[in-house]
């Protein structure tokens, strides 16, 4: 968990994000100003500008992450989790602007080491994503929804679903989220029924 001075930081750079500033022309000052803090301070937190960004990207990913497992684990059966976690991504889809505009500051910078290996924590996020989307698909098998295809061709669909739906809400504003979820939901199932399989 961050410490308040830390929280305060990571949003200040958010803020900072949402008001236009450049990412690449940023100083630490204002962050340090819009975390309203000194710069002083910021330093005893992070060694650099470029520490705090990623620190802000690992606190945003797992902070996604988080929530949406919660929100999940409060409704039971396979449709309603999906729908869930389709919905949530329709309303924080912002929320992955913000990330990839983080992650550009790296992209441009021309480091010698890659962006994975500067992003450590990468690994352990991408294994708790892919237990929450093996988790929640057990619920379909055991419901008789899904069929218990391999690991790689359940992780495959879901996250082929999930990307699909990011795309179609940069070309097009969603309006009704709740039937977008269903049409969602239902393309999820078709390509992991247990028809498809021949079981």
């Amino acid at each position: 968990m961050p410490t308040e001075k830390e929280l305060a930081i990571y949003q200040g750079v958010l803020r900072l994000m949402r008001e236009g500033v450049d990412i690449h022309a940023l100083k630490a000052s204002d962050i340090a100003a819009a975390a309203g803090i000194g710069k002083g301070t910021l330093y005893n937190y992070f060694p650099s500008k470029e520490a705090i960004i990623l620190s802000t990207i690992r606190y945003m990913m797992y902070g996604y992450l988080e929530s949406v497992q919660n929100q999940m684990e409060s409704y039971s059966g396979f449709e309603n989790k999906v729908r869930c976690a389709l919905e949530f991504e329709i309303r924080h889809h912002e929320n992955h602007h913000q990330t990839f505009f983080l992650l550009s500051y790296f992209s441009r910078e021309g480091q010698s080491q890659t962006l994975r290996e500067k992003m450590d924590f990468l690994p352990q996020l991408q294994q708790e994503i892919t237990h929450l989307i093996l988790k929640t698909a057990d619920v379909g098998i055991g419901e008789g929804i899904i069929a218990p295809y391999p690991e790689e061709e359940i992780l495959m669909a879901f996250t082929g679903i999930f990307a699909s739906l990011s795309l179609r809400m940069c070309t097009a504003p969603i309006t009704d989220e709740k039937e977008v979820s269903q049409r969602y939901y239902q393309m999820l199932v078709r390509s992991l029924s247990a028809v498809s399989s021949g079981t």
